[in-house]
């Protein structure tokens, strides 16, 4: 059998990463932190910080303060992308511009560890240190896979919130919709009609057709007494 091609290397790195990084991203900042419909145990929330710090550049009271302001400028009509960040900053955040005391303002509510206010506010040592193992897996390729990873990542999260406004189907009278397919490829993040609904809900979807990719992890998890519903 034919060695595979290092760039085929790299696009199954890509998917890899994105797939994992949206799986971190629903169960510890979307499920745990902002809405606290779960709760991890200090081993489980390290590791998932760690990897969205190493691979995306994020601080996780950041993204959650960001995902306050987006879940409120959607309940009250408004439209996200006027304070969606734009340019360049697409690599380092998703959701609104955060002003000067917004993200403590935001996040009193959670515990903050030294890890969550200390080094993960370097995004370039983060990202530095996540461009190593991308090398030594790839070669050169991993010069251009890791940064695509990140973009598709980001890219991934402007488009359901775009999509989930303007597309799919309502179970319940609120402004998002439910989009199945798009919830298959982004963890359960494509339920947002029911999300909506019910905020502090682990699971998100509702219907029997309906899949939430994130809830048997949560079981999993669970059993393994990382996680309690």
């Amino acid at each position: 059998m034919d060695e595979i091609p290092s760039f085929l290397w790299a696009v199954l790195y890509i998917l890899a990463v994105v797939q994992i990084s949206n799986l971190f991203t629903t169960l510890y900042l979307h499920r745990c932190l902002a809405h606290q419909s779960i709760r991890m145990t200090g081993f489980s929330c390290t590791v998932m910080e760690i990897w969205l710090w190493v691979h995306n550049g994020i601080h996780a009271l950041e993204w959650v303060a960001s995902h306050r302001l987006l879940h409120r400028a959607i309940s009250q009509g408004e439209n996200p992308s006027s304070v969606t960040v734009s340019g360049w900053r697409i690599l380092f955040r998703c959701g609104p511009q955060l002003q000067p005391g917004t993200t403590e303002r935001l996040t009193r509510d959670i515990v903050g560890t030294r890890l969550l206010h200390g080094c993960c506010r370097r995004r370039i040592l983060g990202l530095a240190i996540g461009t190593a193992p991308a090398l030594l897996l790839l070669g050169p390729w991993g010069l251009a896979a890791f940064p695509l990873q990140m973009i598709l990542y980001n890219l991934l999260f402007r488009l359901r919130t775009r999509l989930l406004l303007s597309w799919g189907y309502r179970n319940f009278e609120n402004p998002a919709t439910n989009l199945p397919w798009l919830a298959w490829i982004c963890s359960g993040e494509g339920l947002e009609n029911n999300h909506l609904h019910r905020p502090d809900r682990p699971k998100f979807s509702v219907r029997r057709f309906e899949f939430d990719p994130a809830w048997p992890v949560i079981r999993l998890l669970r059993f393994f007494r990382l996680i309690d519903v």
